[in-house]
């Protein structure tokens, strides 16, 4: 759940609009008005909007695709929802949704249950309780609100040169050394879980900086009327013909208050499982097939990860991935069994 709070209040933390500053007074002085600001909604689409490749790239399928959410936030009544429509990229997965209220954050089952190929009348527009799902309490966000705030003193030790201002839009833009810097700092500056977490990463973020050319960079760039667009360009230091390009955009529009579940419509992570399972009437979808485009790319991650599984854990995703995968899938699979060790 960290991670998810992080990925949540750094988009936010680089929201800003243009008030006749400095460039970089202007950035500031809006990063800290979203800690304080009225309710609010912002309507954000992210889309891969290009791949290049010397060969087949399996994420070129994805370009042009786009990801749409709408985000609330009331930080007086310690209140945030995101709605995200998934269906432009994968027509099989239900609209995803996270209520975080005070010390209490509840998301829509749907989405998970789906990426099995699983559905349920029984489930639809249910709840999980997250703390329930991960086992430990979650952060008062009233908590996490003051701490992120503090994250403004990070953009302060940027040097001015980062931020510029052309016509009503004034920008940040960061190599992609000093965008993996930044979030190592705030990741640091966290709390115990949180350094943790920073520490787990550190070798990745190194490999990554490796990984990627020197001229990789994010830049973002905020209009007037707050409207943001955001673009993050990755290169490969290996070979120049192989680069992605992300896009976002965010827009501030009509406040819409956010609707926190029914105590009845809030399932027990026994009743997750379960429906996981494939029990509590839930069917397997023996429609839904992954494609070889989205099983190389779920198995690339899957294998770069695979030393921190055991081969039950390895064993029972296989078993639950098993109606959505070929007989070649499943077999491709089953060989990364082999290079688990057993736990002496």
């Amino acid at each position: 759940m960290k991670k998810l709070a992080l990925l949540l209040w750094l988009p936010l933390a680089l929201v800003l609009v243009a008030c006749g500053k400095s460039p970089k007074d202007e950035f500031i002085s809006r990063v800290e008005s979203q800690y304080t600001e009225k309710p609010v909604t912002y309507e954000m689409t992210l889309k891969l909007d290009d791949v290049t490749s010397k060969g087949v790239n399996p994420i070129a399928s994805f370009i042009g695709k786009e990801i749409k959410a709408t985000m609330t936030q009331d930080l007086s009544k310690k209140l945030i929802s995101i709605q995200a429509d998934l269906s432009d990229v994968n027509p099989t997965l239900s609209d995803f949704e996270i209520v975080y209220v005070g010390d209490k954050a509840y998301m829509t089952v749907e989405p998970m249950l789906g990426m099995y190929g699983i559905t349920s009348s029984d489930l639809s527009g249910k709840y999980m309780d997250v703390a329930d799902a991960q086992g430990s309490p979650l952060p008062d966000l009233g908590e996490l609100t003051p701490a992120n705030k503090d994250n403004v003193s990070f953009f302060k030790e940027m040097d001015s040169k980062n931020f510029t201002k052309s016509g009503d839009k004034v920008s940040l833009s960061l190599t992609i050394e000093e965008l993996l810097a930044f979030t190592q700092k705030v990741l640091e500056s966290g709390d115990e879980e949180t350094k943790e977490i920073a520490q787990q990463y550190k070798a990745q973020m190194e490999t990554a900086q490796k990984a990627f050319a020197k001229d990789s960079k994010f830049v973002m760039s905020v209009g007037k009327q707050n409207n943001v667009e955001a673009v993050l360009t990755m290169k490969s230091a290996d070979n120049k013909e192989d680069s992605m390009t992300i896009k976002m955009s965010i827009d501030k529009i009509d406040y819409q208050a956010p609707k926190i579940p029914a105590k009845e419509d809030i399932i027990s992570q026994e009743q997750m499982q379960q429906s996981l399972m494939a029990g509590n009437g839930a069917t397997t979808n023996s429609d839904y097939q992954m494609t070889d485009e989205e099983f190389q790319e779920f198995y690339t991650a899957l294998e770069a990860e695979v030393a921190n599984h055991t081969k039950a854990e390895m064993q029972e995703l296989i078993d639950a991935l098993a109606p959505s995968l070929t007989d070649d899938q499943a077999k491709k699979l089953e060989g990364l069994l082999s290079k688990i060790k057993d736990a002496a």
